[in-house]
């Protein structure tokens, strides 16, 4: 270890973390310009061009780390709309549902779509992860968005989730004895936060979308626009047979009236896996 880390991780404790913010904010500046702030809320974060995104328990801002903070909240925008947004445009006063809502990169975007009147749902599963997003909607006062910890299947039980290195690949295929998150039906989602329609759904589970599908039965004829990620490209990839699931996320929209696409020649697989399901406005 460095002396400078070394002196970071001295100055990284309750009594001097004020202190260390201004040291490593004054460092942000010089490499970015004035409107870059490394603050401290539970953990640390750090905030540029008004949107502060969190990042750990542990101080740990070097000058590679701080460079990317450039583009990345601008990539969450252009993320949205390349993966997510094809089809549906969202308006003020929509409301979206989103499954899998991650640390927030998607809800950010969304949110600012809708608007004051609109509103987005935001659950996520993985109780570390749902902290940061949490977290990620207080420091940037997202009210129109709520987070929600739970997961969500074909009825109310407990599901068992990995703690993977990426949290991106986190799924509900994990032995017992790893992480319990207590799950509901899609349906009671609903029900419990007053949503009776959906202008529109993400859902990004991780293979548990086929369980996450059939516990919409009331809310389905309800849903005007949703974009589904399967998983056969972690099948594909040799993770086994539990993510093949786009056959049937095609079929189950197909059956329910949404006219369905995707984006099969696209060169990145996982994007040729994103379902898209559009139905005639609701009346």
């Amino acid at each position: 270890m460095t002396l400078k880390r070394l002196f970071i991780r001295l100055l990284d404790r309750p009594v001097l973390r004020p202190l260390l913010s201004i040291i490593g904010s004054a460092k942000a500046r010089q490499l970015l310009g004035p409107d870059v702030q490394i603050g401290f809320s539970d953990v640390w974060y750090h905030r540029v061009g008004g949107y502060a995104v969190p990042d750990g328990p542990a101080f740990g801002y070097y000058e590679p780390d701080i460079l990317a903070w450039k583009t990345e909240v601008p990539t969450y925008f252009s993320n949205a709309e390349e993966f997510w947004l094809r089809s549906y445009r969202p308006k003020e006063g929509d409301i979206v549902v989103d499954i899998g809502a991650g640390r927030g990169e998607d809800a950010l975007p969304f949110s600012e779509a809708v608007g004051p009147t609109g509103r987005v749902l935001a659950v996520e599963a993985h109780p570390a992860t749902f902290e940061r997003l949490k977290l990620f909607c207080a420091l940037n006062k997202l009210a129109n968005v709520e987070p929600v910890h739970t997961a969500i299947m074909d009825k109310p039980t407990v599901v068992h989730m990995d703690d993977a290195d990426n949290w991106e690949d986190s799924s509900v295929l994990a032995p017992a004895g790893a992480i319990a998150v207590q799950a509901i039906t899609f349906d009671q989602l609903c029900a419990d936060h007053g949503i009776d329609r959906i202008d529109f759904l993400k859902m990004n589970i991780e293979g548990a979308e086929k369980f996450a599908l059939l516990g919409m039965e009331k809310m389905l004829p309800k849903i005007r626009e949703v974009c589904i990620c399967a998983h056969d490209f972690r099948s594909d990839r040799g993770e086994g047979d539990f993510f093949r699931t786009r056959d049937f996320v095609i079929k189950f929209l197909s059956d329910a009236g949404f006219t369905v696409s995707r984006r099969e020649n696209d060169p990145v697989d996982y994007v040729r896996d994103h379902i898209l399901g559009v139905r005639s406005p609701l009346t």
